[in-house]
C-alpha cells in the first residue's frame, strides 16, 4: 500500500521543491489504486427482470408496504409489485433463504425473516443481504416495528434494534422460555408475543414477559391484530379440539372465544380494513363488522381457498393463498381478482443478441426477448414459435434461428414472427440441440437424427453424419478450412464441402472408460486459437484441432458449460461461475461477484453489458467496462459493428470482388478453396486496418463449379461460398 511519510504524530514534509512533488506522485499514485480498487470492489453482476415464469402452487406467507411498493413474502421468495398488486415481479436478489415467514418495514428498509436468517433490503428489494450474525442458521419467525424500534424473533428468543436493523441484541426474555413465536405486534406501549404456549407480553422492550392465557382453549397462536381497544388472537386446531378466534381488552384478565359464523376453526392470519376485521382461514376468508360475529366473503373462488396471510394496503385487501397465488379484493372481501405472479428462477440454456435484442432460450418457458439490456423481458414468444423448450439460438446476418424441442424456427424480423423450417417429416418433432453457422452454411443437430447443414437460410437440409459415433451433438465453430462439432464422444472436424467427420481427440482426455468426462459442451474460436469446454475442463488446439492441451490455470470448476469471445478475450461458463482468460486461455480469473447462481449455461455480449445464463435463476448482466473490455457500442460509428465478407457479382464467369469490412485493425488472411478443400490462392495476408477492404479475384483459368473464399481475422472467421458459370 502507498502511504505518506509519517513521523510521529504529524505528517512530515521537506521543503524542496522536488521532494514535494515526490509527495504529491505518491500521493496521486495512492488515490488512483484507491479508486481503482473500490470501482473492482463495487462491480458485480445484477439480476435482470427475466426471463420468468408465471408463479403457481406454493405458499404465500406475509406482506408488507413500503414507498408505494407492495411486497410478498412465499416459500419460494419474495415478489415486488409496484402497480397495487396487479402483477408481480420475484425480488430475491441476494435471498439464500427462500422460504420467507414475515415482512416489515422501518425508515425505508425492507425486513424479511427467512428460514436462513434475517435479510434486509435499502433498494426497494432490488437486493438483500445478511443482517447481524446472531442470525445466520436461524430461522426468524416473527418481526414487528414499535416506536422506532424493531423487534425479531430467531427461534425461541426475541431480539431487538434500535439503529434500524444495523445492530441487534438478544433481550432478557425473562419469563419466556421453551416456547415457538409465531407473531409480534406492538400496541398499547407494550409487545405481544403468539406463541406455541400462548400469548405473553412485556411493557419493557423485552425484558420481562408474563403469560396471558386465561379463557384460551387452545394456546396455539398463529397471528395477532389489534383494532382500537381490541387484541385478536388465531389459533388453529389439533384434531378435533381447539383452533378458533380469541379478543382480549387492554388490562382485563382474560380471552374470549369469538367463533360464532366460521366454518373452520383454522386461523391463519388476521387483518383490519376500514374497521372491520378479516379472518384468513383454512375455507377462505371471514369477515366481522362488529368484531365478534362472523360471516364468509361474497367471492365463490376464494371460498374454498386455504388463506395464508392478509393484508390492508391502501384501503385494498390481499389474500395470499396455499397453492394458489395472490388475490385482491377493492370492495371489501364482496370479490377477488387473481393477481399475476412472475418469477425469475428460470433455467436458460441459450444466449444470442441481434442489434438491441437479446434472445433468452430456456429449458422451460420457451423463448424470452428483452430490448432493454434485461429491465423488461417479452416472456414466452409465440407468433409460429413453438416449444416451451429452447435449446439454441443463433444469429446468422440478422435473421434468428432458434432450435426447441419441436424443431427449427427462423424470425427475419428479430424475433416479432417465426416460422417453422423444413415443415415435413425431416425434424418433425424433433428436439434440437445447437445451431451454428459458418459462411453461407447453417449446421443443425437433431437429437437421434444426427447433423444436418443448409445452404439456402434453412430451407432444405442434407444430413452430414458420416464418421460420427454419437448424432449428440451440443456444439458448432469453424475455423481456418474446417467446422468442428462437440459431442457427447469428443470433438469432431469436417473439411468444408467434405461429407466425412473425422474425430480429433489426440490429447483429450475423451477416450477414458468413465464416460463421464467424455461431454464436449462448448466450443470457441479467438483467432487461431480454438477452445473446447468439456467435463473435464478447458482444452486448447492451435493447429486445426490436430491435437490438444489442456488450459484450466484458475479455474475452479472443471465442467465447462459455455464460451463467448469478444475483443480477444474469452469468458468461459463453468459449474463455478464465469472465468474470463485475457490471453488466449493460458489463465482464467473468476469473476463472480454478485452472482447467486454459480452453474452458467449461456453466455453473450450485446451493447455495453456480457449476460449470463444460469441454471436456475434467470440471466444476469455485468458492464463490460469493469472488465477491461470496451464495450461493442463504444467502438466508432464509422467502423462495421462485425466482420463482413461479401463477393459480387456472385455467380460470375471470369471476376468477382471480394469485399470485407474490418472493426478494427487486425492480421488477417484471404484464400480460396475449391469444393476438396484444396487451396486455390491467397489473396491477402497481414495487418489490416479497420474500415473497408476489396481485392480482384480473377478465375478466368478456372473450371465452373463451387468455390469457398475464407477470411481468417484475429477474431473471427468468416466463408462465403461463390460459383463460376462457365
Amino acid at each position: 500500500m502507498w502511504m505518506l511519510p509519517y513521523n510521529g504524530d504529524t505528517f512530515q514534509f521537506k521543503s524542496s521543491f522536488h521532494s514535494m512533488k515526490k509527495h504529491i506522485a505518491a500521493l496521486c499514485v495512492f488515490c488512483a489504486c484507491l479508486a481503482l480498487c473500490q470501482q473492482h470492489a463495487h462491480a458485480q453482476w445484477v439480476q435482470t427482470n427475466g426471463p420468468y415464469r408465471t408463479f403457481s402452487g406454493n405458499n404465500i406467507t406475509c406482506f408488507a408496504i413500503e414507498g408505494g411498493r407492495i411486497y410478498a413474502g412465499s416459500d419460494s421468495g419474495v415478489f415486488r409489485s409496484t402497480n397495487n398488486g396487479v402483477s408481480w415481479h420475484a425480488s430475491d436478489s441476494g435471498l439464500t433463504g427462500l422460504y420467507v415467514y414475515v415482512l416489515d418495514t422501518l425508515a425505508g428498509k425492507i425486513f424479511a425473516g427467512t428460514d436462513s436468517g434475517l435479510f434486509r433490503s435499502t433498494n426497494d428489494g432490488t437486493s438483500w443481504s445478511a443482517v447481524d450474525s446472531v442470525f445466520a442458521n436461524s430461522s426468524v419467525n416473527a418481526l414487528a416495528v414499535g416506536n422506532e424500534n424493531i423487534f425479531a424473533c430467531s427461534d425461541d428468543s426475541v431480539y431487538l434494534s434500535v439503529d434500524s436493523g444495523a445492530t441487534w441484541n438478544a433481550t432478557a426474555d425473562t419469563g419466556l422460555t421453551n416456547v415457538y413465536i409465531n407473531a409480534l405486534i406492538v400496541c398499547w406501549g407494550k409487545v405481544f408475543a403468539g406463541t406455541d404456549h400462548g400469548v405473553f407480553y412485556s411493557t419493557n422492550n423485552g425484558t420481562n414477559w408474563s403469560r396471558i392465557n386465561n379463557g384460551l382453549i387452545d394456546s396455539n397462536i398463529t397471528s395477532l391484530t389489534v383494532n382500537g381497544e381490541y387484541l385478536y388472537a388465531g389459533t388453529i386446531s389439533y384434531g378435533m379440539y381447539g383452533g378458533g378466534l380469541y379478543v382480549y381488552m387492554d388490562n382485563s384478565i382474560e380471552w374470549t372465544p369469538i367463533d360464532d359464523g366460521l366454518i373452520s376453526l383454522n386461523i391463519n392470519a388476521l387483518v383490519v380494513n376500514k374497521g372491520n376485521v378479516y379472518a384468513g382461514t383454512d375455507d377462505g376468508v371471514f369477515c366481522s363488522l362488529d368484531g365478534f360475529n362472523w360471516s364468509p366473503t361474497a367471492d365463490t373462488d376464494l371460498f374454498n381457498n386455504g388463506i395464508t396471510a392478509l393484508a390492508s394496503i391502501g384501503g385494498n385487501l390481499y389474500a395470499g393463498t396455499y397453492n394458489g397465488g395472490i388475490y385482491i379484493s377493492t370492495n371489501n372481501g364482496m370479490r377477488w381478482t387473481a393477481t399475476s405472479m412472475l418469477m425469475k428462477n428460470v433455467s436458460v440454456s441459450a444466449l444470442a443478441a441481434n442489434d438491441s435484442n437479446l434472445f433468452a432460450g430456456t429449458t422451460s418457458e420457451g423463448l424470452s426477448i428483452t430490448s432493454n439490456g434485461g429491465d423488461t423481458w417479452i416472456s414466452r414468444v409465440s407468433n409460429g414459435l413453438q416449444g416451451e423448450e429452447v435449446y439454441t439460438v443463433t444469429n446468422n446476418h440478422g435473421n434468428m434461428f432458434a432450435g426447441t424441442d419441436y424443431g427449427i424456427f427462423l424470425s427475419t424480423n428479430n424475433g416479432e414472427n417465426w416460422s417453422k423450417l423444413d415443415s415435413g417429416s425431416l425434424f418433425g418433432g424433433s428436439t434440437i440441440l445447437a445451431l451454428g453457422v459458418s459462411g453461407g452454411t447453417l449446421y443443425a443437430s437433431s437429437y437421434y437424427l444426427g447433423i444436418y447443414i443448409s445452404t439456402n437460410n434453412g430451407i432444405s437440409w442434407i444430413p452430414v453424419n458420416n464418421g460420427l459415433i454419437s448424432t449428440n451433438v451440443d456444439a458448432f465453430v469453424d475455423i481456418s478450412r474446417y467446422v468442428f462439432a462437440g459431442s457427447s464422444t469428443g470433438v469432431y472436424r469436417l473439411m468444408i464441402n467434405d461429407s466425412i467427420w473425422s474425430q480429433v481427440d489426440n490429447g483429450l482426455p475423451l477416450l477414458q472408460n468413465d464416460s463421464a468426462n467424455n461431454n464436449v459442451n462448448a466450443l470457441a474460436v479467438n483467432g487461431e486459437y480454438l477452445f473446447a469446454g468439456t467435463d473435464s475442463g478447458v482444452f486448447l488446439s492451435t493447429n486445426d484441432g490436430f491435437s490438444w492441451n489442456a488450459a484450466n490455470s484458475g479455474l475452479s470448476g472443471l465442467k465447462v458449460y459455455c464460451f463467448y469471445t469478444v475483443a480477444g478475450s474469452v469468458f468461459a461458463g463453468t459449474d463455478s461461475g464465469v472465468f474470463l482468460s485475457t490471453n488466449y486461455g493460458e489463465n482464467w480469473v473468476p469473476e463472480n461477484l454478485g452472482l447467486i447462481d454459480s452453474s452458467i449455461t449461456a453466455l453473450c455480449v450485446s451493447g455495453s453489458y456480457v449476460y449470463a445464463g444460469t441454471n436456475g435463476a434467470s440471466v444476469w448482466r455485468r458492464p463490460l467496462s469493469d472488465l477491461g473490455i470496451t464495450a461493442v457500442n463504444e467502438q466508432s460509428a464509422a467502423l462495421p459493428p462485425q466482420l463482413q465478407l461479401s463477393a459480387y457479382p456472385n455467380p460470375f464467369t471470369a471476376s468477382t470482388t471480394i469485399s470485407y469490412a474490418l472493426p478494427a485493425a487486425q492480421s488477417v488472411s484471404l484464400k480460396i478453396y475449391n469444393a476438396l478443400g484444396g487451396e486455390i490462392a491467397a489473396l491477402a495476408s497481414g495487418k489490416m486496418d479497420a474500415g473497408t477492404h476489396t481485392t480482384l479475384f480473377d478465375g478466368t483459368h478456372l473450371p465452373g463449379g463451387v468455390y469457398f473464399y475464407r477470411l481468417n481475422a484475429e477474431k473471427v472467421v468468416q466463408t462465403g461460398i461463390m460459383e463460376i458459370v462457365k
